[in-house]
């Protein structure tokens, strides 16, 4: 049988289809999203991999600080010390692991030996890093603070036997403190400024204060009353509250021509049972900068800063983390330029050195109302 098909001029010939631009533009717009899709999900995948990776890297390191026999790390003497405690201390380098130990002499004056391991990777290999080590510390003590900062103390040696009679107990002893910044122990200084100088010294006093003692310290004008007694040689300053909230508070001490802003700050605990900490003490016009200088001959600080620059005569005096004076090594080498910025070397007898302290500086000049007192916090090298 045959199909008659009819001629082409006769047959339904479908004509091209013409897409409208609504179309192409939705097509587009798939094909996009599906890129985006593929490359969120690759992201997705590469992160997942990053973070286990970091998860095993981790746990290995964990696995290393927990099970490593530190007595065949450190220097250890079995017939003459002790291990006083092995500590775990993840929090204090922001949680990377870690482990504090600490080695106790049995000889008389209890010297202490410190070690802070961490873990880092050698070869794809995780191997023990020594990332603080102090040795032959009398009487030596190690403690992680409230701030998750590590405080090493030790006696001082320096003070005269009759300290002991004029000083607290906590003030006998010395205390530096270590934070961990750009992945490395670094010591710091406590901000508070007056009543004590360190943070393990600030700790204990809040805790005589919770118990009902050391109440003087809890009221901003009494601190700032025995400061200016203390530390800046004012016998009877006119004290004004300023400003006060729970935290902060403000005093001027006035005495004759001066008057001095002292800033409190309830650096531990903000409550009733608080102590006022002593943050910042000066005049109105000076602004002063500290940076230390080691030298091999004698210990140096220089300080920098702005003052009035009709200044007559600059004093400046050093205290210990006692806040005892510190006697000078000389005299100060102190230079004022025409808008009154100086820079200042001051040479000082320092027996022990990294050691917290202040500075206090003190200028006149050739008017009345305008001599200018600076108190800042320092760390003697």
């Amino acid at each position: 049988m045959y199909r008659l098909f009819p001629p082409p001029s006769q047959r339904n010939i479908p004509s091209r289809v013409s897409r409208a631009p609504g179309q192409l533009i939705s097509s587009l717009l798939t094909i996009l999203i599906i890129c985006l899709s593929a490359a969120a999900i690759l992201r997705l995948l590469l992160i997942m991999h990053t973070t286990n990776s970091i998860t095993i890297t981790e746990s290995r390191c964990q696995k290393l600080i927990h099970n490593t026999d530190y007595t065949q790390v450190i220097p250890f003497r079995s017939q003459s010390q002790t291990i006083d405690a092995i500590q775990f201390t993840d929090d204090l380098t922001e949680g990377q692991p870690s482990a504090l130990i600490q080695l106790r002499d049995d000889g008389p004056q209890q010297r202490l030996d410190v070690y802070l391991y961490g873990c880092a990777l050698h070869k794809q290999q995780p191997t023990l890093q020594l990332l603080l080590k102090r040795q032959g510390l009398i009487e030596g003590s190690v403690s992680i603070t409230q701030a998750h900062t590590l405080s090493i103390g030790q006696q001082d040696p320096t003070l005269p036997d009759s300290s002991s009679d004029l000083l607290l107990p906590l003030q006998q002893d010395i205390y530096r403190e270590y934070s961990w910044r750009n992945n490395m122990l670094q010591q710091t200084l406590f901000p508070g400024l007056y009543p004590v100088s360190s943070r393990s010294e600030a700790e204990a006093l809040q805790d005589q204060a919770n118990n009902g003692e050391a109440a003087q310290w809890t009221d901003p004008l009494s601190t700032a009353r025995q400061m200016a007694h203390d530390l800046l040689a004012l016998t009877a300053p006119q004290l004004i509250l300023k400003e006060h909230n729970t935290q902060t508070a403000h005093v001027l001490l006035k005495q004759k021509q001066l008057t001095i802003t002292v800033t409190l700050t309830r650096l531990l605990q903000q409550d009733k049972k608080g102590i006022w900490f002593v943050t910042a003490a000066q005049t109105a016009g000076i602004q002063a900068v500290h940076q230390t200088i080691r030298t091999t001959s004698q210990a140096q600080l220089q300080l920098t800063g702005t003052i009035n620059p009709d200044t007559r005569q600059i004093y400046i005096t050093l205290f210990d983390h006692t806040l005892t004076p510190i006697r000078l090594h000389g005299k100060p080498q102190i230079t004022v330029g025409n808008r009154g910025i100086f820079n200042s070397n001051i040479p000082f007898i320092n027996k022990l050195s990294d050691q917290p302290g202040l500075a206090l500086l003190q200028t006149t000049t050739h008017h009345q109302n305008s001599d200018q007192i600076y108190l800042t916090k320092v760390l003697l090298p």
